[in-house]
């Protein structure tokens, strides 16, 4: 398997410093500048060598995919944060609902009033943002177990990175993030 835009950089780096080695070395450049192009174009070999058979298995890169955002929203634990951070936004609304009602009958300031109100929501983003990273968590944890266990080099999110795939290049293992994660409950 191998990476197309991967190669088409290393050929025109090797064409690159081929080319200027060539230009340079037939118009008397110093033996330090020679050295140097020498030294780039063995790096460029050994990039191209590693690229073709070199990965933790020893064989080509085996690279994966996974709609991330898929996995979130099927993932079982996701709807049970989701009904917890609503009882929690309740709660918050009600305590929010008394602090209006004070303000109201003037018996807070106004000052007191949006420093509760924005208390209130600084403690609601917060509860978002553990009960969230909670998941990320998990699903990292899967993700990184299926990785190892079926021999991955790389695992990359398909929304964010992967713009084309081809067949055969790239394994889609979002279901098997999700199998991992609700199997888990």
């Amino acid at each position: 398997m191998r990476q197309n835009w991967i190669w088409v950089v290393l050929v025109i780096a090797a064409l690159v410093v081929g080319y200027l080695g060539g230009q340079m070395l037939s118009s008397g450049i110093p033996d330090d500048v020679k050295k140097q192009i020498s030294t780039l174009q063995s790096q460029v070999k050994e990039l191209q060598d590693k690229l073709t058979s070199s990965s933790s298995s020893g064989g080509p890169l085996k690279l994966a995919y996974l709609d991330a955002n898929a996995v979130f929203t099927q993932y079982k634990g996701t709807q049970g944060a989701v009904e917890q951070f609503k009882q929690e936004r309740e709660k918050k609304q009600q305590d929010f609902d008394k602090i209006k009602k004070d303000f109201e009958a003037a018996k807070i300031s106004s000052k007191d009033y949006e420093e509760a109100a924005a208390k209130l929501q600084q403690e609601l983003q917060l509860v978002d943002l553990k009960l969230t990273s909670e998941i990320q968590s998990k699903m990292l944890a899967a993700i990184k177990k299926i990785g190892q266990a079926k021999g991955y080099d790389w695992v990359t999110q398909k929304k964010d990175v992967v713009l084309y795939i081809k067949n055969g290049v790239m394994e889609d293992i979002t279901g098997a993030v999700l199998d991992e994660l609700n199997n888990q409950q």
